[in-house]
């Protein structure tokens, strides 16, 4: 867990300074953790920072990587990290961050509602993320 991502949906329509964020951040982040990551086998990267929810196929290198079974909601054995924003509790403002009209290929989901994520572990094999 961070809380910053390294993956979201930035929206291709505004600069790169409205993007900061989805774009910029998410790219620095990447060339100083997602190696690391990927090479010890992390499943999850579960941030929050943008105050909405995405829910990603497994990614590495902006590339999504097939699992040994991969569905929607279900992957098994998978062989990147399933990156999780889970920002959507709203901020001081009274409102979530508006989402991308133009979402990246990887994004399963993604939600302005107010809420929040529940990890079930069940053994050193099977998780559920609701």
């Amino acid at each position: 867990m961070t809380h910053h991502p390294m993956y979201c949906s930035p929206n291709h329509r505004e600069p790169l300074k409205k993007n900061k964020d989805c774009q910029r951040d998410t790219t620095y982040l990447q060339g100083i953790l997602e190696d690391m990551v990927y090479q010890n086998g992390v499943d999850f990267y579960i941030t929050g920072h943008l105050h909405n929810y995405e829910r990603d196929a497994p990614i590495y290198r902006n590339v999504t990587i097939q699992s040994e079974i991969d569905k929607k909601n279900y992957y098994k054995n998978p062989q990147a990290p399933i990156h999780i924003v889970s920002g959507a509790a709203g901020n001081d403002h009274e409102h979530n961050d508006p989402l991308s009209p133009t979402p990246s290929l990887w994004n399963n989901f993604y939600s302005l509602e107010y809420g929040s994520g529940r990890m079930i572990i069940y053994n050193s094999t099977h998780a559920l993320w609701e």
